[in-house]
């Protein structure tokens, strides 16, 4: 038989970790899609970004967010320990909101000197999002 005082403890411990509130949801771009030049000179062509967030996150028009790539690198000298570094990689520009998504055209892309070195030289589909803070 179970101890009542042990059942009083555990379930609401169980109510508050199986909640959905608690767990933070991760925004990401999930597609991509862009114009296709008909001719050869054309070097930026427009591009829409997909992401999972929208007006129920409090996007509107003209919002911007952050974008981020982890960038996973393993350690050889230390039991090949495996490091996630998160690196801001540029701005995207709120165009379209819906409750739960949103398109979004590109603001900025950090790829100066001083930016680490990227697999991809643009925002790509799993890269995650959050709402800009100013300065």
């Amino acid at each position: 038989m179970i101890d009542k005082g042990k059942l009083l403890f555990i379930l609401p411990l169980l109510i508050v970790l199986t909640s959905t509130g608690i767990f933070a949801k991760d925004y990401v771009i999930y597609s991509i899609a862009h114009e296709l030049p008909l001719k050869n000179d054309v070097v930026n062509t427009k591009k829409n970004f997909y992401v999972n967030m929208g007006a129920g996150q409090g996007l509107k028009n003209g919002t911007v967010l952050d974008v981020y790539r982890n960038i996973f690198q393993t350690d050889p000298l230390n039991n090949n320990k495996r490091h996630i570094y998160k690196v801001k990689v540029g701005l995207l520009e709120v165009l379209h909101t819906e409750d739960g998504e949103a398109i979004a055209l590109k603001k900025e892309f950090n790829n100066n000197e001083k930016s680490p070195v990227l697999d991809l030289e643009d925002f790509m589909v799993g890269d995650s999002v959050s709402v800009h803070i100013q300065d």
